[in-house]
């Protein structure tokens, strides 16, 4: 019986952060709805009521930075962005 002592499974831990890099890589660091405006029609603060956002503000590791008028009137909670130059490009 001989001791191995290299083996593949020793190294498939390295899954995880190697994933990670190709996720943040592909799609950019994510970011977290800090806040938001929308387009009041009435419906003041009533939680069920359909809302148009006009502003969203979202916190990340890297920076912070807001979009004025998102598509659709829609803020997703959690949205990825790259860097580039400082400025922060959501894709």
């Amino acid at each position: 019986m001989s001791v191995r002592f290299f083996r593949l499974s020793y190294l498939l831990w390295l899954v995880v952060p190697v994933g990670i890099y190709l996720v943040v890589a592909i799609y950019g660091w994510p970011h977290l709805r800090w806040s938001y405006s929308w387009r009041d029609d009435g419906q003041g603060y009533e939680p069920f009521a359909k809302r148009f956002y006009v502003r969203c503000t979202y916190l990340g590791p890297t920076q912070a930075f807001t979009l004025n008028h998102p598509e659709n009137g829609h803020c997703p909670l959690i949205r990825f962005a790259k860097t580039q130059g400082g400025m922060a490009t959501s894709e």
